[in-house]
């Protein structure tokens, strides 16, 4: 990841340092319940209890999650007396979650219909073997035909 300066010393690629902030948000945003998380933020700003709630997680996880979220600057929280109001950090995220989830709720849609048979490409009709070769089986060779991995 890093380039020797020949010193014995490295120094960050240019394109680490371009996208390292970037992909440290896509990283807090790979977790299911972190992912879920913000798409509880994009509606409004929540409390931990609140999260607790809505998600059916236990407050210490929330926490977790949410501290794993501010620290990638997905999230900044608030104080309200004793209690933490967190809410998402800017627009942009709130966009890349709701793209992203209404992405995929499209894709899940397209996936789930049943296709008719002559769209679907003949390797998907009936399974594919390797051709007979010689192949160790346990006391000598024999011909067998293996399949191939779906």
């Amino acid at each position: 990841m890093f380039m020797d300066n020949g010193s014995g010393q490295t120094e960050p690629r240019d394109w680490e340092q371009e996208f390292g902030a970037s992909v440290a948000i896509f990283s807090a945003l790979a977790n299911p319940l972190r992912l879920a998380i913000a798409h509880h933020l994009v509606e409004r700003p929540h409390s931990v209890s609140e999260l607790h709630t809505c998600l059916g997680i236990s407050q210490p996880l929330a926490s977790h999650h949410l501290r794993i979220l501010r620290e990638a600057h997905v999230v900044e929280g608030e104080q309200h007396g004793r209690t933490t109001i967190y809410k998402l950090l800017d627009h942009h995220i709130s966009h890349i979650v709701k793209d992203v989830h209404e992405h995929t709720a499209i894709s899940s849609v397209y996936l789930r219909r049943d296709h008719d048979h002559r769209c679907t490409p003949p390797s998907f009709r009936k399974p594919r073997t390797y051709p007979r070769t010689f192949m160790w089986s346990p006391g000598s060779y024999s011909l067998r035909s293996r399949r191939l991995p779906a």
